[in-house]
Order: C-alpha cells, then sequence, then structure tokens
C-alpha cells in the first residue's frame, strides 16, 4: 500500500502523506511479529523487507538520510538464515533482483556491494533458469514453446554479463579510491605508471565482456532481434544495454578524470555503446514499455559519454518519457544530475576546449543527489 500511494503520488504530483503513513505502520507491525530465528527468515518477514527496500529507494530525497542500506543489510542476514535453514531459497528471483538493486548502488558510489558480493562469495547467487516468475513445480522459471529456442541462452548470456558487471563495480570502488588518496603532479612518471597498471586491470574485463558478445549464439541472437519472442526481447534488451553501459563504464568513471589520463583512443567504442543503447531505449519507448527500468542507468552513461549535442539531447528526452511510469523519483533525479553533467561539460568546453575532467560522481556528491538506483 505504500509503495502504490508513493507510486500514485508521484504521478500526480502531490504530498506523500499516504504513503508515509502506510510506511510507518508496517515498521511496528514487522517487528512485532518477530519472536525467533523461524520468524525472521520467514517468507512473509523476507519479501517485507524487499518491499521496505523498493519503498525505501523509491522515496529517497536529495540531502535526506535514508533506510535502503538497513534493509538492504536485514535482507542479506535473512537471505544467509533462509539458506542454513532451508538449503534452498524460495524466492530466488528475489535475490536476483537485490543483487541488481545492490549493482546499481556500487555504481553510483552510494554503496558497497555487500550484499551482490556475499552472494558470489558464497555461491549463492540464483542461476540463470531461476531468474524469472512465475516458477514452475521443480523451483525453475517457466520457460514457453516459442521462447525455448533463445531465452535460456539469453538469460545465461545476462547473468554472464552481470557478474562481469559486478567485478567491474568493485574494481572501480577500488581504483577511485585508490586515485582520491594520491596526489600526484599531472606529468608525474608515478601517475603514468598508475594509469598503466590501472588500464590493464580494466582491460582484462573489458575483453572478457567482449568474448562474452562475441560468442556465435549470441551474433545468431542479435541477428534476429527483432522477431524474438517478448520476454526473450526484453532479457536480451537489457543484456545488450547493460553490456554497453559497463563498457562506457569502463572507459569513463572508473576513477576522476578518467579519460584525461587514458586518451582518445576509446573514443570510437563509446561512441558506438552509445548510439546503441540510444536506439535501444527508443524502440522500448515507442514500443510503450516504459516498465523497463533498466534502460534508464545505460541511458545515463550513453547521455554522460556522448560527444554529440543531439544524442545527449535524445538521451535526456528519453528518460523524460521514463519518468511517466516510476514508482518513486529516481528517474527524475537522474535525468536532474544528467542536465547538471551537460551544464558542466558545456562550460568546460567552451572555457578549456573540451570537457573530459567533469566528473558526475563528484557532482552527484556536490548536489547531495544520492542514486541507489537509477530507474525504480
Amino acid at each position: 500500500m505504500a509503495l502504490s500511494a508513493l507510486s500514485l503520488a508521484n504521478r500526480d504530483g502531490v504530498q506523500r502523506l499516504d504513503a508515509l503513513q502506510h510506511y510507518q505502520q508496517a515498521l511496528p507491525s514487522l517487528q512485532n511479529t518477530l519472536r525467533s530465528d523461524q520468524d525472521i527468515s520467514s517468507d512473509g518477514t523476507f519479501l517485507t523487507h524487499f518491499l521496505l527496500l523498493l519503498y525505501e529507494i523509491a522515496a529517497a530525497e536529495p540531502g535526506i538520510s535514508n533506510l535502503w542500506s538497513n534493509h538492504l543489510a536485514q535482507l542479506l542476514r535473512m537471505t544467509l538464515m533462509r539458506r542454513q535453514l532451508f538449503g534452498s531459497e524460495r524466492y530466488p528471483f528475489i535475490i536476483w533482483l537485490v543483487c541488481h538493486i545492490d549493482l546499481h548502488a556500487v555504481f553510483s558510489g552510494s554503496g558497497s556491494g555487500e550484499f551482490i558480493n556475499t552472494m558470489l562469495e558464497n555461491d549463492m547467487m540464483p542461476p540463470p533458469s531461476f531468474h524469472l516468475y512465475p516458477l514452475g513445480l521443480d523451483g525453475s522459471s517457466v520457460i514457453y514453446t516459442d521462447e525455448v529456442d533463445t531465452l535460456p541462452a539469453i538469460l545465461q548470456l545476462n547473468y554472464d554479463i552481470s557478474i562481469l558487471a559486478a567485478r567491474l563495480g568493485q574494481l572501480g570502488r577500488e581504483l577511485r579510491k585508490e586515485a582520491v588518496s594520491q596526489s600526484f603532479p599531472n606529468e608525474s612518471v608515478q601517475k603514468r605508471i598508475d594509469t598503466k597498471m590501472r588500464q590493464r586491470r580494466i582491460f582484462e574485463l573489458q575483453e572478457a565482456f567482449r568474448q562474452l558478445w562475441q560468442a556465435p549464439t549470441i551474433i545468431l541472437i542479435e541477428q534476429s532481434a527483432n522477431s524474438l519472442p517478448a520476454r526473450s526481447l526484453e532479457i536480451y534488451q537489457q543484456a545488450s544495454s547493460l553490456y554497453r553501459a559497463c563498457i562506457i563504464y569502463s572507459h569513463t568513471s572508473m576513477w576522476p578524470a578518467q579519460r584525461m589520463d587514458t586518451g582518445p583512443e576509446s573514443d570510437d567504442e563509446i561512441a558506438l555503446c552509445a548510439t546503441t543503447i540510444l536506439k535501444t531505449a527508443e524502440d522500448i519507448t515507442e514500443a510503450g514499455n516504459l516498465q523497463l527500468r533498466f534502460i534508464v542507468f545505460p541511458l545515463f552513461m550513453a547521455g554522460v559519454a556522448s560527444s554529440s549535442g543531439s544524442d545527449k539531447m535524445l538521451a535526456l528526452d528519453l528518460m523524460t518519457i521514463m519518468e511517466k511510469e516510476g514508482v518513486g523519483r529516481n528517474t527524475t533525479t537522474t535525468r536532474h544530475i544528467l542536465q547538471i553533467v551537460y551544464e558542466r561539460q558545456t562550460q568546460r568546453f567552451m572555457h578549456q576546449g573540451h570537457s573530459l575532467d567533469v566528473d558526475w560522481m563528484d557532482i552527484m556528491v556536490e548536489q547531495g543527489l544520492q542514486v541507489v538506483n537509477f530507474g525504480i
């Protein structure tokens, strides 16, 4: 009820009092039912915390503290406990959704990635055959007849790309911390050595991404994308846009002013990825599939990295369209950040002839615009 009221308030542009009242009723009600480990690990408690996590992310306001990380930590605790008690997870697709929420938080610099890292380290990541609802009698996702030839392979691709994305996000956290803690002169030998070492580590992940996309099965699917069944197409679009967003991220956002240090060698790949993301976003909006929120983060990355003014405005326009179906203000906040990035890039270009040192994460911190998820 809190999420529904929040969605209605956001759509109609009114205050969120009803949503807040429902949310405030949920917390004590939840606490009163927790008497034992069995209560904490119950389906009801697990699913309630998942909804509370979604609410906190969707209701986030600039500069105001938020409990999303508390609910995420509780979900991690419950997931580990449920695994210990039951041996497996009854709702693996929920785990998969939470992993993607955590992945977005890592990419934005808002989270540590503890949930998704724990799933990987303990071999608890749901395999691709458990990512979609509804589930069959054996607990795996139902695959319909027209999807048999394509959906399993696409689910595997999306899984593999997501795992690599998690590794990329963690490497970005590490390199950004390292870069911020160092203060070498711009032309120092040490800085050039450090940049080469970072580039080498990033290149290994980039090559892993590229090899996934160049597999013969995926090439065939890509060639026939227009004729894919609905669910196969949606997961394919998700995998494709995440892959290209990660390539852009790896070239531009692993540490502040990365492109100042690395030169123009990546320009062509960035431009191609941005163009493909924009085309996917256009296909999604033209089809009216505004519920496909996964496209918002790739759209943001395409807008930030594109050197074309028309492509930048297209990214902004498409994001404005995507706002219509958002539960909260995440997409609106993402669009607002993108607008500020554009303004800073324009200013820097006018003053120094380029805008390669404009860092979107620094702008988020400066503006107090925390983004846990780019598109809920």
